[in-house]
């Protein structure tokens, strides 16, 4: 049986309250959900308020899974300590379009509480999600080990 370790890299900083992941490889529906059902697990154990979600590497998911990423993962999600969602993207104006639709569909979902930005580089994504964020010791900004 595989874990997310075969798919999926992953790291959480429990004391800045935020998680990262990113896919290893092209990966199967099973791999796309059970990988960030993990996350989702996460972020609710650990009250997680920034994502840095990287798929830079990944190439859209099919219909089916877009529409459960909208109808059953958006809805775990807006009902975390979810604050800020970071997309990591490759530079594909198809995959961009589609986040675009994505984001105008998870909006009504998310409502004001969680923001979702997208991004082209790392260093741009992680500026965003520590702006204004502390962490669990008082400090304003953390540092993103890749």
């Amino acid at each position: 049986m595989l874990t997310y370790k075969d798919f999926m890299a992953y790291r959480l900083s429990k004391d800045n309250k935020l998680i990262t992941n990113k896919w290893l490889h092209q990966i199967n529906s099973a791999e796309y959900r059970q990988g960030l059902l993990y996350v989702y697990e996460n972020i609710f154990q650990y009250h997680c308020q920034c994502w840095l979600y990287d798929a830079s590497t990944f190439v859209s998911p099919d219909i089916r899974d877009q529409k459960w990423t909208m109808d059953i993962f958006g809805a775990l999600l807006a009902k975390s300590t979810l604050q800020k969602i970071a997309v990591l993207l490759p530079e594909d104006a198809f995959l961009l379009k589609l986040a675009d639709d994505v984001q105008q569909k998870a909006n009504p979902i998310f409502g004001e509480g969680v923001v979702v930005k997208y991004f082209f580089n790392a260093d741009e994504a992680n500026e965003w999600l520590t702006d204004g964020v502390t962490n669990a010791k008082g400090n304003k900004y953390f540092q993103h080990e890749p």
